[in-house]
């Protein structure tokens, strides 16, 4: 590759990073032109989250770049369409429709899958100096958690690449604009669809959860209605129906969803902050996306909601 952001090479490795005798887990990208590293994360294990955070750097830091490389882990592609059932291939599921693939696709990424280790050899090679450098500076350094190791890292990539990095080819940049970071959150999330119960609550992880307007009231949905939940890198978990976004509290054994009397802004029965309903920009690429799968749907007359993220 010949420009900045053409291609980045994304991947993960197990080491014992913080020389403790316990294996964690490294993911970063890195620019096929330059030699760039664009962002790196320490997770406990390989992991979506870990992938999402990556791509939410690299993206806030240079932009969106055109394409990404990476080996065929079902985080990056979906097993073969015979195997998905029924229900995923009217959603649209099929090669490269993950959670992580549908992102992709959103922001205009092409997904390029590496038949072998050594064809994504620049990011190899980036773990092996890695193991040599990083876990050298980080024992230096006294980090002993992985969440001090990925405070460490903004420094240590910037100083990486200081010695590392090659100016491209072609000096005109392939990255195009970012999204704001909050526009960006409800896309790099977790996502499933749930239908909603007869007190307008949905189940998700095991518990009951009701939808709050920007007032602390709860929102009321017809029975059987089908929404999207969805779980932010922030830890934040919102409800999504046809544009529209709530914040979701969880729902407490015989407790009432109240606003408590004299309260200068909007709070759940428990007295967090409840947050306006948010609503994208207009040339957000959801809004492009939902707008063309709601034309789509009603051209089909499809039976489904008229949800964008069906992957």
């Amino acid at each position: 590759m010949e420009r900045f952001g053409q291609m980045l090479q994304i991947d993960a490795s197990p080491f014992d990073w913080l020389s403790n005798g316990s294996m964690i887990t490294l993911h970063g990208a890195i620019d096929d032109a330059t030699g760039s590293v664009t962002a790196l994360r320490f997770e406990r294990t390989e992991c979506l989250d870990g992938y999402f955070h990556v791509l939410e750097e690299t993206i806030l830091s240079y932009g969106i770049p055109r394409s990404l490389y990476s080996d065929a882990h079902s985080i990056f592609f979906s097993p073969s369409p015979s195997k998905l059932s029924l229900t995923e291939e009217l959603r649209g599921a099929g090669e490269g429709r993950t959670q992580f693939g549908k992102a992709l696709e959103i922001l205009g990424i092409n997904p390029i899958k590496a038949l072998s280790p050594q064809a994504k050899g620049r990011i190899e090679r980036l773990w092996g100096t890695l193991q040599h450098r990083l876990v050298v500076d980080l024992r230096v350094a006294g980090v002993s958690t992985p969440e001090e190791a990925n405070a460490f890292l903004a420094s240590y990539r910037t100083r990486h690449n200081d010695l590392f990095a090659v100016p491209p080819k072609d000096e005109a940049t392939a990255f195009v604009p970012a999204p704001s970071k909050e526009d960006l959150a409800l896309i790099l999330c977790r996502r499933a669809f749930r239908k909603v119960t007869g007190d307008s609550t949905v189940s998700w992880k095991g518990r009951k959860w009701s939808a709050l307007d920007s007032q602390g009231r709860k929102v009321l949905f017809r029975k059987g209605v089908e929404v999207e939940v969805l779980d932010l890198l922030d830890g934040r978990t919102v409800l999504h129906r046809q544009g529209a976004f709530h914040e979701l509290v969880r729902v407490e054994e015989g407790a009432e969803k109240k606003t408590p009397k004299g309260a200068n802004a909007a709070t759940s029965s428990t007295g967090e902050r409840v947050r306006k309903p948010w609503t994208p920009r207009p040339d957000h690429p959801w809004k492009r996306e939902y707008e063309r799968m709601a034309s789509r749907k009603r051209i089909r007359e499809h039976s489904l909601e008229q949800i964008p993220w069906r992957g």
